[in-house]
Parts: C-alpha cells; structure tokens; sequence
C-alpha cells in the first residue's frame, strides 16, 4: 500500500500546529459546580499536559526518518498487521489481568495479589511501552493506507488530517445525568489511573452531595490530536483508529463543527464514526461485508436459552425509561441494579448501571442501550451510496436537525 506524501514526518508536524489551533482537540464539558470540581479536583486529566508529555516523543519518532535517512521505519505492505498483533498478544494478558481484578472488585470479593503474577504483569507493560511508537506507525500507515485506497480526504492526493495517535489508555470519563430522566449533562475527563475503590467513592460522593446519577467509565479512545485509541483485539483496534481519525476529519466540516450544538447532532457524529470506522477495519482484513449493512441493532443471532446481551439490555433500557416516566424512581433504580448483577453473573463486567451509563451509552445509536432511531437512518443512508467517501459527502455538510431530516426523507 502506497503511503501517500501527507503522511510523512514533515507534514505531520506542519499539519499538528494547524489541527491544534483550528479545533482538534476535543474538550469535555466541565462542571459549573463547585462542589464537584473540588470532589474531582486531584483527578483531572490534562489534555495540555497530556500533549507536553507525549508529543515531543511522537515529534522525535516522527523526525528520525530525517536525522537517520540510513534506518527505515517504513511499513511494508504486510509488516503493519504481524506488529499490532504483536503487541495485541502482550497487551491482552494486562487486560485479562485487569478485568480479573475489576471482576473480584465489583463482586466484593477480596482480590488476592500474587507477587510473581505481578512481576510477570509489570514486565508485559514494559514490552509494551518499548513497542509503542513502532505499533502506532503501524497503525496510522495501515488505516492511511485504507483511507487513500478508498478516496476519502479533503484535499486530493493528499490525507489530511494525517493520521496521528497514541495507544496510551485514554482518559476516563466522568459523566453525569439527571436521576429523574437520562440525559447526558456533563462529561468530564479524569486520569486513566484512578483505581475502582476511588471511582466509588468519587461517584458516591456526587450522587450523596448533588443528586445526580454519576459514573466514572473507561473509553475507547478520544479525538485529541494524537488520537488516544485504547488497544483491544485488531479489528476494534483499526475501527477506533479510524473511528477517531473520522472526528478530526469532520471538525473541518459542519457536522463535526456541529457536534456539541445538541444530543442529536452527537449521536449522529458518533454512530457515523462508528459506521466509518467498523467498514475501514473490515476493509483492511477483507472481511467479506453484506451488499447491504445491517439495519438493527438487536439483529444478533441467538436462541433460547442463550443470553443476548444486546436484546437484554435494549429491554433494560426500555423498562428503566417506562418506571422513570411513571416517576418511580426507586423502582427504575432497584431494577438497573438487580439488571446489572445479572449482566455480571452472565459474564459481563459491567461495574455500574444507572442513568449516567444510559444517558452515555446512549449517544452511540448502534449501541443496544440507546433507543436512537439515526443508526438505522444512517445505515439506510450508506446503503443508498455508491461508496464510503460518497457516504462521508453525503452527511459531512450537516450543521442541524433540519438538514438531517431533509436528508432522511
């Protein structure tokens, strides 16, 4: 796959200065409150300092190619795919770790350390960080590559934004709701070290002081510049790759632009990525896709007595909202907690489950927790196009409710 010249060091340096000064890195929506501000104060994510830390690692990997011509960093057409699974296959005993203690956690249990496991885990993180830069070029070579191939870019010839991310764990999230309904009323990024124990006593401590529903969640990545992409198996790797790469692409068009005027122009910005991001990731390992996407979110396959997560909670969802609107609170509340041990007995580590999840979850139509109908509508829409850049044209001028239902009609 040719790597076209947008993409080369020089103009990824050029291109991050004008990125970071016309609106690429995207902020949260800080709490007005003084009380949750302060509750929050030491868990704060940074995203300048964040940017001090990790750009000038990212500025020398990029620039080596200039200072040592002799050594070449250059992906082959092949090599991208063997070096993420690479680092996949060690990052996956970290998250197997991880989840092994977030499970004992959640269900009370004590989580007995064992000092070797320890040891062993500390040296795959070491492993990971010294293949860091190497699998990140992997990556923004691989989903440029797909991008150029599929002819999406502001500019001919040329992939711009270039693509630029770090595999860092992204920041948590903060996100608040009101409990009387599920609407999505604050985000807040805090760091992505804060241990379970702490985010209870942060969401509790909320929830006591200001009444609100209150979750602290890990996210798939975030549209800074670098994107912050979490790594999982490959195929969510190169979606979020590209998923993130699709927001920094439309906060040069009026849908991003328009992405915090209201929930519905977020959910649409969201489930476009998610659209863009999951045909990107099939395009790359040449998984046989459908003439025509899959219209339903609660299309999965499954039979009786098998349990289907995605069908279990868009009926959680939908019974939440009908005790809500009945105004019984207590019910709504004693349900989604009685729903999330349910979820956690069938294997799904789901920590919390409350408003706040819902109103977050929610944005993201394709998602079984949310009862958005633009998943469908935008998957009628990619349908209809002849291609995914005829897709990405088709949407990327929207700037309000208004031009969407033009559009959908």
């Amino acid at each position: 796959m040719k790597i076209i010249s947008s993409n080369r060091p020089i103009f990824k340096l050029i291109l991050f200065v004008i990125l970071l000064f016309c609106g690429g890195l995207i902020p949260s929506n800080p709490s007005k409150s003084e009380t949750i501000n302060y509750i929050i104060s030491h868990e704060k994510h940074s995203l300048l300092l964040w940017e001090l830390k990790y750009l000038p690692q990212k500025i020398l990997y990029s620039v080596s190619d200039i200072i040592f011509p002799f050594e070449n960093k250059n992906i082959s057409t092949k090599d991208p795919i063997e070096i993420i699974n690479n680092y996949i296959k060690v990052n996956d005993q970290v998250r197997k770790h991880n989840a092994e203690y977030e499970y004992a956690v959640i269900k009370g249990n004590d989580y007995k350390t064992n000092r070797e496991k320890e040891k062993k885990i500390q040296e795959y993180i070491n492993e990971l960080e010294k293949t860091q830069l190497k699998t990140e070029n992997a990556l923004e070579e691989i989903i440029s590559s797909a991008i150029h191939e599929l002819d999406i870019s502001i500019f001919p010839n040329m992939i711009f934004p270039p693509v630029l991310i770090s595999i860092e764990p992204p920041p948590s999230l903060l996100i608040l709701s009101p409990r009387d309904e599920i609407k999505l009323e604050k985000t807040i990024l805090l760091k992505s070290d804060n241990s379970i124990p702490q985010r209870y006593k942060i969401e509790d401590t909320i929830e006591g002081l200001e009444n609100k529903s209150a979750l602290i969640s890990d996210i798939g990545g975030l549209s800074t510049f670098p994107a912050t992409v979490k790594v999982r198996n490959l195929e969510a790797t190169l979606s979020t790759t590209a998923h993130e790469w699709f927001h920094n692409y439309m906060i040069f068009k009026p849908l991003g632009r328009s992405y915090f005027n209201n929930d519905k122009l977020r959910t649409i910005n969201e489930t476009a990525a998610n659209i863009f991001g999951d045909e990107i990731a099939k395009y790359i390992l040449n998984i046989e896709k459908n003439d025509h996407l899959e219209n339903s979110k609660s299309s999965e396959p499954c039979k009786k007595p098998d349990f289907c997560f995605g069908l279990e909670m868009n009926e959680t969802r939908t019974t939440v909202e009908e005790y809500l609107d009945q105004g019984d609170l207590s019910k709504a509340e004693k349900y989604m907690e009685d729903r999330q041990k349910l979820f956690l007995d069938e294997g799904y580590i789901i920590r919390k489950l409350n408003q706040a999840y819902f109103a977050f979850h929610g944005i993201y139509a394709d998602s079984p927790s949310s009862k958005s109908t633009v998943f469908e509508e935008l998957t009628n829409i990619r349908n209809q196009s002849k291609s995914l850049a005829d897709f990405i044209k088709k949407i990327e001028n929207l700037s309000n409710e208004n031009d969407y239902q033009q559009l959908i009609k």
